[in-house]
C-alpha cells in the first residue's frame, strides 16, 4: 500500500515488511513506531532528505502503527505488518 499527499506533505510507506520500513518523506518530522498496546518501539528524527529506513528486524511478528509527527502533532498514522 502506498499513501501520499497527506496535509500537503508527501509520505509513502510500503507494507508488509520483514526487516525494515522504508519511508519517503519530504519534510522534517519525528517518526514513531508503536506496537498494538501503544508501547513506543522505535523513534527516528528525520531531516527531510528523501528516505528513512526504520529497522524492525528485532521486533516480533505482528501489527504496528507508524506515526509521523510535525510540530508535536501526529499528521499520519499507518498500520504495518511485520512478518
Amino acid at each position: 500500500v502506498l499513501d501520499n499527499l497527506v496535509i500537503g506533505h508527501s509520505f509513502m510507506v510500503d507494507t508488509p515488511t520483514y526487516t525494515s520500513v522504508d519511508l519517503e518523506i519530504s519534510f522534517e518530522c519525528i517518526v514513531r513506531c508503536f506496537d498494538m498496546t501503544g508501547r513506543l518501539v522505535d523513534e527516528s528524527n528525520f531531516d527531510g532528505s528523501t528516505r528513512l529506513t526504520m529497522d524492525v528486524d528485532e521486533l516480533p511478528q505482528g501489527a504496528y502503527f507508524v506515526k509521523v509527527y510535525v510540530d508535536g502533532k501526529a499528521i499520519v498514522n499507518r498500520k504495518i505488518m511485520k512478518y
